[in-house]
């Protein structure tokens, strides 16, 4: 038993040897640069300028924006009841029916702009439902 003992140091002597002669001389290594990478991707946001407070909506064009989520054109759809019995000459347009036909997407700011431009209609008010 002693023996093995013996054994088992100078092997392990002797690797370590081997280990530092197969390295070489150690050399000052320059300083690694790391660039930290977020996983989940990089999102711009840029900030929007709040519009001004509307005193009245009568007479404006209103545009409801339902962004697809379960229930969300429900609410609106309400809204939009409510809006057309209780406010005199309001322009109620949905987003997703005609003339504007925005399927929700990626870039919906975009594609309600590009809409908009297309009906040739400059929205007063956009109400805008986050319903899951």
């Amino acid at each position: 038993m002693k023996g093995q003992c013996w054994c088992i140091v100078i092997c392990s002597l002797v690797v370590a040897l081997v280990g530092a002669v197969s390295a070489g001389p150690i050399v000052a290594q320059e300083a690694q640069k790391w660039e930290l990478v977020n996983p989940e991707g990089v999102a711009w946001v840029e900030p929007v300028k709040i519009a001004e407070r509307v005193d009245s909506l009568e007479g404006k064009t209103v545009v409801l924006f339902w962004n697809g989520k379960h229930n969300g054109n429900n609410f609106l759809d309400r809204l939009a009841e409510r809006l057309d019995a209780q406010v005199e000459g309001v322009r109620v347009l949905k987003s997703w029916e005609e003339p504007l036909n925005v399927p929700p997407g990626q870039n919906v700011a975009a594609q309600m702009i590009e809409a908009w431009q297309r009906v040739g209609i400059k929205p007063d008010l956009v109400i805008a439902s986050q319903a899951d």
